[in-house]
């Protein structure tokens, strides 16, 4: 880390000094505040272009600023700036040249207040190709006035009492010079030697690792691969595929690979064979997003990761109520599923041979008439025939838990039911929230056939149920269940926003459920981590996997032929993980620096959407696992960077989630609360044009309400000392959103509009 420390009683240009003496609020003896600026890196669409964004901590009252950023021209070449966050500063204020410097001179046009940087602002980003392969870093230069042409640092606020400090975190920014490519193909006659016959393995992960770095690649669906890598001696961490079915030739002249300082390329095959013959079938369901009245598309995709082909495999999709099935194919031809009853569908794939994979991309339709805005709609997906070759455990009794859930009349009912062939040998606990507050728990033990249920009011709420399965079970994973909008409150209305929150997912590669909340206006742009986690905080639990969905629409005014989308993986998530990839168009993956994924659509013809709505979007979705065992109170950030062809990066939301534990709390959903100290109430809630939130305290010496929606975000912040706060509608569309209170500088209370 390099810092800076300039003492401000010069000011720097005539016209400043000047203004001094004309202004009451400045002077000659000024000193300046603290701020701190610091380079974060961003890869670009490959692993030569680099953008550098330069980031301030917030900062009051800024009256100019001069400073100089230097850099290796033999390293990096210079390309453009843009992404001003600071009024006032464009490409006229900024100087670059051909010798690896950037000179900045800015003066604000609010001289009486300055200029005010918020946390995170970005004052301008540069781009760079990167010509070598030497690791280097763009810095500010730090030397004398005047210094061989440099200028010096100095910023100017009208605040008082400190220094400027200014750091550098001095990241260096490599790019590998040298290639590792081949083949990782399926040897079928054992000899570890690749025939033409023998195919190669798509989608599967290599890495190659040293000491210090690892580096990683991914195949083609003709299982060639590459990455760059820098000079070293590297062992291959993973190139077998999937599971415990499959392994590595043994043949340890495969797995080491190592360049001197003149080598540029090296190639390596690695054959992979059958340690166990089994099938192994797992499906998976995504989609972009849903909007009422609208076509949406839902991909589901199976795959056979096994060593053995299965026949007659087929898959059972089924819909939410409020979505009509309007067309489907698979793999590209058209067919329509045999329609089961009830929304659900059956759709056959027929043979799927090892590491054969199949796709059913389905257009549906979001009801007009009887969807709420902000409402869950759930898709489920079966995939069949069901063989485990898993070791069964002598100490598992045969027992298997079934969990449903029905809306019936004027209740909800939740349905436990060992479906298995053997009692259940010990108890498992169990546990019902009601908009995420918890308020039921208990144990159960059922004998083989016996049926339990669980009766809650039907009030418009939205409940939870949550076990686990028995104990030795092959598949050992958690059971959920979710119900939302069965019956209704007293003002007509149901509670939204409380499916997602929470995980629904289940580790049983045959099935798979996902489940999206219809939008109206929203930035087509975006990024989603489910689960969205629980409360303002976002809490999730620990080892809990994050299934990401990259949405993007071409906005423009043209067709886009190539989109990229960059994601760089916070180091809390095991990129190794990486699964569940369902896409809306082909894309080609490749992972840069070790944790930066790239994903590029060519050839992708996606049109506007003034041509073409529904045809203007797009999505990617991914499934990573955290780290083993990330510290608790752990935030796991993630963005992404999408570009439509040659122009500048749109830059997602940023996602958010805290590793906790024993985080349920009540959100309340009634409209008046009460703890020891403090009443809050709430009317009207729900509400249409506005809402009065009364604080019934004695005394109130400042008092704070956050507004966050469900995503985490904070979206308003309201001062108040009469002990009352009235919050329009006005920007806000109709969804679920949370606050919470501070009084006297505390945190008092929580709830829910």
């Amino acid at each position: 880390m390099i810092q800076y420390y300039t003492n401000s009683k010069q000011l720097f240009f005539c016209c400043l000094l000047c203004l001094a003496f004309q202004s009451n609020s400045l002077s000659a003896q000024i000193l300046l505040d603290t701020i701190i600026i610091n380079t974060e890196i961003l890869p670009g669409p490959t692993e030569e272009d680099v953008t550098i964004n330069l980031v301030a901590k917030r900062v009051t009252n800024l009256i100019s600023a001069q400073f100089e950023l230097i850099w290796d021209p033999a390293i990096l070449d210079y390309q453009s700036v843009d992404n001003f966050g600071l009024e006032g500063l464009d490409e006229k204020t900024l100087s670059a040249d051909d010798v690896g410097s950037i000179k900045i001179a800015w003066i604000t046009n609010e001289f009486n207040t300055g200029s005010t940087l918020e946390k995170g602002t970005v004052l301008f980003s540069i781009h760079f190709k990167k010509k070598s392969f030497v690791p280097h870093n763009v810095s500010f230069w730090g030397g004398s006035f005047n210094m061989d042409g440099h200028i010096h640092i100095e910023f100017v606020t009208l605040n008082f009492g400190t220094d400027v400090l200014l750091q550098s975190d001095n990241t260096d920014i490599i790019t590998p010079s040298h290639v590792i490519n081949g083949l990782v193909f399926f040897d079928e006659n054992n000899d570890c030697i690749h025939q033409e016959s023998e195919p190669g393995i798509p989608n599967l992960f290599i890495q190659f690792s040293d000491r210090n770095i690892t580096y990683s690649a991914t195949t083609d669906s003709l299982g060639k691969y590459q990455v760059k890598v820098e000079p070293g001696s590297y062992v291959v961490k993973d190139a077998a595929p999937f599971n415990d079915y499959w392994e590595l030739c043994n043949d340890q002249d495969t797995t080491t690979v190592s360049f001197d300082i003149d080598g540029s390329s090296n190639k390596r095959d690695f054959p992979v064979k059958i340690e166990r013959d089994c099938p192994a079938l797992s499906v998976d369901v995504s989609n972009g997003r849903i909007r009422r009245c609208f076509d949406e598309l839902f991909v589901i995709r199976s795959i056979n990761q096994g060593t053995q082909g299965v026949e007659d495999a087929y898959v059972i999709v089924r819909f939410d109520p409020f979505l009509r099935i309007v067309s489907s194919a698979i793999d590209g031809t058209p067919i329509e599923g045999i329609d089961l009853g009830n929304n659900e569908y059956r759709y056959d794939i027929g043979s799927l041979d090892p590491l054969e994979s199949a796709e059913i991309r389905v257009i549906a339709k979001t009801d007009c008439e009887t969807t709420m805005l902000g409402q869950t709609h759930c898709v489920e997906a079966f995939v069949f025939p069901v063989i485990d070759c898993h070791t069964v455990s002598d100490l598992w009794s045969g027992a298997n838990l079934e969990l449903s859930s029905t809306c019936i009349a004027d209740s909800i009912r939740f349905t436990l039911q060992n479906s298995g062939e053997g009692d259940m040998t010990s108890s498992v606990a169990y546990q019902v929230f009601e908009n995420l507050a918890p308020i039921d728990s208990g144990l159960v033990q059922l004998n083989q056939g016996q049926i339990r249920a669980f009766s809650y009011p039907a009030n418009g709420s939205t409940y939870r149920f949550q076990t686990n399965q028995v104990q030795e079970h092959p598949i050992s994973t958690p059971l959920f269940s979710a119900i939302e909008g069965c019956g209704t409150d007293v003002s007509g209305d149901f509670d939204r926003g409380f499916i997602l929150p929470l995980s629904l997912e289940e580790q049983d590669p045959f099935y798979a459920i996902h489940c999206t909340e219809n939008r109206g206006s929203f930035d087509p742009n975006d990024k989603l981590g489910m689960p969205i986690g629980y409360g303002p905080n976002r809490y999730i639990e620990q080892n809990q996997a994050i299934d990401y969905r990259i949405r993007f629409q071409n906005t423009g005014t043209d067709t886009a032929y190539k989109v990229v989308v960059i994601d760089t993986i916070s180091e809390h998530l095991n990129i190794n993980s990486l699964s569940n990839l369902t896409s809306s168009h082909s894309y080609d993956l490749a992972i840069q620096r070790g944790n930066v994924m790239v994903f590029t659509f060519n050839d992708i013809l996606l049109v506007d959407s003034f041509t073409n709505e529904p045809g203007s979007n797009g999505f990617i979705s991914f499934k990573l696992e955290q780290q083993k065992d990330v510290p608790l109170e752990t935030n796991i950030t993630n963005k992404a960077a999408i570009y439509f062809d040659f122009n500048k990066p749109i830059i997602t939301n940023t996602t958010q989630h805290l590793v906790g534990k024993d985080f349920y709390q009540s959100f309340i959903s009634t409209s008046t609360i009460e703890l020891p100290t403090t009443m809050v109430s709430v009317q009207p809630n729900p509400f249409t044009t506005s809402t009065r939130v009364k604080i019934q305290q004695d005394q109130i010496v400042k008092g704070q309400l956050y507004l966050f929606n469900q995503l985490g975000q904070q979206i308003r912040q309201y001062e108040f000392q009469d002990n009352e706060v009235l919050i329009s509608n006005k920007n806000l569309i109709p969804a679920v959103y949370f606050y919470e209170i501070r009084v006297n500088g505390q945190e008092s209370i929580g709830g829910k509009l």
